[in-house]
């Protein structure tokens, strides 16, 4: 608007977009975040208000009018630090050192919070993900930077840790001007000629140093496609200025460099970003629609577009849907024969604004209701537009509690909504009068008063535009499927956007018809949504493991690190699922696979389980609980591990004998002791995002515990026991027997471990399983059931670097293997029983690549446990980091020979690593034990042999495929360029069968990318699959894998083996476009019946 209408509003607006920080998809979440980077128009008012002085701290005169913090200036700081995301200070030799916010320890407490809280104090802050230098270049005490775009501000530290984890201490109680959640980012720049990672006059504002310091960095942490658009008149307000300064074209680059650049859009501001004229608000809402035509490609439709408009008044010209102006700001106010554009005591009110003139004839401007509709009729169209875009309305300066103010973010909150709700003048005046409906354009609508304000309101709306809505989809068939029932098991989930922490999970049964069609009986999430919150059976444990009702009545504010009763309320209610956005209750299936658990193997024999021992009335463990509940147990990052029922045994009826298809209601959910302090995180609050809790995947086994140490294996002393671990979400393991799902006590909590030495974040899901321990006086062997997993995942490398074998009765380790392993260990151990089902050999691979073998042939001596032995015996090249198990295939019939196979890729960066993964055969024996590790070049490459039947020529170590060498097939010519395995392998009946991902960075919507299921021949790498004709594979032969693309690709899940007792078998991958396929092997004549001690759930 035009100088003469004395309000301010720009200048507030302009502060809003300041804060928009980037969401960091810094782990697998990339794999369904849209790699389509939005288009992001930048709407900016210019008009002659935004030269009015900004409240808050202030700033310099950046746009060099000759006054300080006035709204431009306020802008152009905003503007820039959005641009600068990385927070570098520009210097003569800029050297930039990096990391993100991990935790804070509180001040006085032994709590550690993962977001800093602006209204607490802390000891220390640890950051982690360290770029662009070496702790040690830090000084020993000094000043970072810490924030999100706009939220940053100084952090003065009076010491730091000596190396990792790495931390900054406070000698006295530290507080935060701003909340930080984790994941901000932390920087120090060495060398630095100037102060401030924004400019604070306008000599620094038009500096090369600061324009040269934006780069391609910071592009790749907003990245968005940015636009910039500034609207304002003549300084006469008789021609409409409204300039799209920097477009985008369709043809523009997806990933940076982007074009333009962040460099080119802060040089339009450095020109054109000057107060003067009137508000064409309308206006410019119109011609954005000419911006997103511009930059829309048709062939990547999937790409989001947002307008953020920054505004610090009402349309003063109109020109659009019946509406007019001159520019001026109307007469609100009226007393007899005066008038103000401003409120003052004893003047009337009237939305439209009052009819008259200035003292020098010019007409008041009234009719601003008609101008404000055509504000909503803009928003509106800009929607309905193709290519639509969405729109965040940014209000600066306009929180008072004025009639006309109330007026204008009521029109602010309707225009953001989209919907074209236009008001009367009646209804404005009142709405003047009893303020503005606060709920209307929540989360697209943000109002301030300074810098500050808008910085943490633009944070939170770019945090909207930057997030993905993809889904993830990982389905479980039970290991044996019985000839009466087959089902299958699928886990969803929909990603939700910041400030939001929870994501709506699903839990689907289906059963699996003749004709391989699938009939779904019941979603978990659905049922659960009837169940009211104070319902549920919700435990967790205190530290002597006593199970505990996850209550208010139950749980102290000290137990989850809160301050009061009211804080600790708040957790609870919304943990059991209080104030969930449509009821939902039922948090992510992540990287979790649910487990079924039915009635024990029959197919195990051993004393107690198979047999009735323990006096009169013992029935065998077998027997005892053949007709139990059919559970599923699976973990979830609402905080909890599920327990849902799956099915029920009929005693009567036309269906007596069998199992039905449960009901899918919760049993139960459980909350590890070791996650209660961090539950406070997982609820939404100004700069919240989603976490990870129970995110790994249980096991669950059949074990003996000898309760009275007298050496028997009694019937009662059978148990089954789930073990869980955290993955992202935490440090330790939990321990539930789950024998009976009709028993009082159940779950029944056993124990909890963690070790911060040696175990880091729990990736490696156990292997469970017998060995012998030579115990007691005399000594003699026993048997020990056992869990056995590896370190775990940790950022400085080093934790995680070991395997643990854990006494399953106690919760206490036997033995942790630490010398000779290389690197950390996420992925999961295999085992390899011999022919009495004890554990002769485990195998695992390290982040290096690096395949280790542990011996436990020889029963381990109490408390030293030596005769247990750990050798490296294969080396992958560089780059070659495993996630995920081994699988075992024995070639001989005493099973004294097997083939091991891996696969190597990128867990944590699928899409962005773009390296190429391998997939491995190495040809083991009892008896090998090698004195230096196999390398790739004692094995055979086969990567070219793979398309024929008959494969290639192992050496005697083995085999391997490179999937840069993978020869395209006819059906086949997508790239095999970063190609990667993210699954774990299964071999069957001399085939192995695994899953491969290929990020499509020339198709951003194709799902994430392509998806291909392996099946080679495990000898030789023949292809080992039967062509289907739907694919396109028209040869009569087998082929070495199928391929899934568009909406029938994305992400696979690691193949999930069902086996008939007789006849074809399959295996099932779910894709993360939510499509599952059963994909039929070969199989054996007639099924071997399972030889093992348990039963593989």
């Amino acid at each position: 608007m035009m100088t003469k209408k004395p309000v301010a509003w720009l200048a507030l607006l302009l502060s809003c977009l300041m804060a928009l920080p980037p969401v960091a998809m810094a782990d697998d979440t990339e794999l369904f975040t849209t790699s389509a980077n939005p288009n992001v128009l930048l709407m900016l008012d210019t008009t002659g208000s935004m030269g009015i002085a900004a409240g808050g701290t202030p700033v310099g005169d950046l746009d060099g009018d000759g006054s300080n913090n006035s709204r431009m200036d306020i802008l152009w700081k905003v503007v820039y630090t959005l641009l600068n995301s990385d927070l570098s200070i520009p210097s003569a030799t800029p050297a930039t050192i990096t990391a993100t916010l991990d935790r804070a320890r509180r001040w006085a407490s032994s709590t550690v919070d993962k977001n800093i809280s602006k209204t607490r104090q802390y000891q220390y802050v640890q950051v982690t993900n360290l770029s662009g230098g070496t702790w040690s270049t830090l000084p020993a005490s000094g000043t970072v930077q810490i924030g999100s775009l706009g939220t940053a501000e100084p952090m003065s530290y009076t010491s730091r840790s000596s190396g990792s984890p790495y931390r900054f201490y406070f000698s006295s109680a530290k507080s935060f001007i701003y909340n930080h959640s984790q994941g901000s980012t932390v920087s120090y720049t060495t060398s630095a000629s100037y102060g401030s990672p924004n400019p604070t006059n306008h000599t620094e504002a038009m500096s090369s140093a600061f324009l040269n310091n934006l780069t391609t960095d910071d592009e790749n942490l907003l990245k968005a496609r940015l636009g910039l658009m500034t609207f304002t008149t003549n300084p006469w307000g008789t021609a409409i200025q409204i300039n799209t300064r920097n477009p985008v074209s369709s043809t523009a680059p997806n990933a940076p460099p982007f074009s333009p650049s962040y460099q080119n859009i802060w040089s339009s501001v450095n020109t054109y970003a000057y107060a003067s004229g009137g508000t064409p608000t309308a206006q410019a809402l119109r011609a954005a629609q000419g911006f997103f035509d511009t930059a829309y490609d048709s062939s990547q439709a999937c790409r989001q577009n947002f307008a953020v408009m920054v505004t610090d008044g009402e349309d003063t010209m109109g020109g659009l849907d019946g509406a007019t102006g001159s520019g001026y700001g109307p007469m609100y106010y009226r007393n007899g024969s005066n008038y103000s554009y401003t409120y003052s005591a004893g003047y009337t009110f009237t939305s439209d604004g009052w009819s008259g003139s200035y003292w020098d004839g010019t007409p008041f401007n009234n009719g601003q209701v008609a101008r404000h509709n055509a504000v909503i009729q803009e928003a509106a169209n800009l929607a309905s537009h193709s290519p639509s875009a969405k729109l965040f309305t940014i209000g600066v300066g306009v929180s008072d509690a004025q009639p006309a103010l109330a007026t204008l973010r009521e029109v602010l909150r309707r225009a953001a909504e989209q919907t074209n709700d236009q008001a009367d003048v009646s209804t404005y005046t009142t709405i003047g009068a009893s303020g503005d409906n606060t709920a209307r354009g929540a989360g697209r609508t943000f109002f301030a008063t300074d810098a500050a304000e808008l910085a943490v309101a633009m944070r939170n709306a770019f945090q909207q535009i930057t997030a993905g809505m993809y889904s993830f989809t990982a389905p479980t068939v039970a290991s044996v499927r019985m000839t009466d029932r087959n089902y299958l098991y699928k886990a969803s989930f929909t990603p939700a956007s910041p400030p939001a922490t929870f994501w709506e999970g699903r839990l689907e049964a289906l059963s699996i018809n003749p004709d391989n069609t699938m009939t779904s009986h019941w979603e978990a999430g659905n049922v659960l949504k009837s169940t009211l919150p104070a319902d549920r059976n919700i435990y967790t444990a205190d530290n002597t493991w006593t199970r505990l009702g996850f209550t208010t009545a139950a749980i102290t504010p000290e137990m989850l690190g809160v301050d009061n009763t009211a804080a600790r309320d708040n957790v609870v209610n919304y943990i059991r699922g209080a104030g969930h956005d449509n009821n939902a209750k039922l948090g992510d299936i992540f990287h979790s696979k649910p487990i079924v658990v039915g009635p024990p193997s029959r197919f195990y024999f051993d004393e107690g389980y198979s047999t009735a021992v323990g006096g009169t009335g013992a029935v065998s463990f077998v027997e005892g609980s053949a007709h139990r509940k059919r559970v599923v147990y699976v973990g979830t990052n609402d905080g909890m591990l599920h327990a849902f029922v799956s099915g029920a045994y009929q005693t009567s009826g036309p269906n007596a004998g069998q199992y039905d298809t449960g009901t899918g209601a919760e049993l139960f959910g459980y909350i590890p002791n070791y996650l209660l302090t961090n539950l406070e995180g997982h609820l939404p609050g100004e700069v919240t995002r989603h976490g990870y809790y129970v995110d790994s995947s249980p096991r669950v086994s059949d074990v003996w515990i000898d309760n009275n140490a007298n050496g028997t294996k009694e019937s009662s002393e059978w148990r089954t026991v789930l073990i869980g671990g955290m993955r992202k979400g935490g440090y330790g393991y939990f321990a539930l027997d789950v024998t009976d799902p009709d028993a009082a006590d159940y779950p029944k909590v056993l124990w909890e471990y963690s070790d911060p030495s040696h175990v880091a974040e729990t990736w490696s899901e156990p292997s469970l399983g017998k060995v012998k321990v030579m115990s007691g006086s005399p000594a003699a062997a026993r048997d020990r059931w056992v869990a056995i997993f590896g370190g775990g995942k940790s950022d400085d490398g080093v934790v995680g670097g070991s395997l643990v074998v854990l006494d399953i009765a106690t919760g206490t380790p036997l033995k942790i293997f630490t010398t000779g392993i290389d690197n950390v260990i996420p992925a999961s151990p295999t085992t390899v029983l011999d022919g009495n089902g004890y554990i002769k050999f485990a195998y695992v691979a390290d982040l290096d690549g690096s395949l280790y073998k542990f011996d436990f042939r020889t029963p381990g001596t109490d408390n030293t446990y030596s005769e247990w032995t750990m050798n490296k015996i294969f080396q992958a090249s560089a780059g070659q980091p495993v996630y995920h198990r081994v699988a075992a295939g024995s070639t001989v019939p005493a099973e004294s020979t097997r083939y091991l196979f891996f696969g190597t890729g990128d867990q944590e960066n699928p899409v962005t690593n773009t390296g190429n993964g391998k997939f491995y055969a190495i040809k083991d024996t009892d008896a090998f034990w090698p004195g230096a590790p196999l390398t790739e070049a004692s094995l055979a490459n086969l990567s070219t042999s793979i398309t024929s039947l008959g494969g290639g020529t192992p050496t005697q170590y083995g085999w391997y495929a490179s999937f840069a060498s993978v020869p395209s097939t006819a059906n086949d010519t997508n790239t095999h360029s970063g190609e990667k395995v993210l699954s774990d392998p299964v071999v069957f009946y001399n085939n192995v069968y695994f899953t491969t991902f290929t990020p499509d960075t020339a198709n951003p919507c194709g799902g994430g990318g392509i998806a291909r299921v392996y099946g080679l021949q495990m000898l030789n790498a023949g292809a080992g699959l039967a062509s289907i004709a739907s694919l396109g594979e028209t040869t009569t032969t087998k082929v070495p894998y199928h391929v899934y693309t568009g909406s029938e690709g994305g992400i696979p899940s690691s193949p999930s083996l069902s086996i008939y007792p007789s006849g074809q078998s399959s295996i099932f991958v779910g894709f993360s476009t939510g499509s599952v396929k059963e994909i039929k092997i070969e199989s054996p004549p007639q099924m071997k019946t399972i030889k093992s001690w348990k039963e593989m759930f």
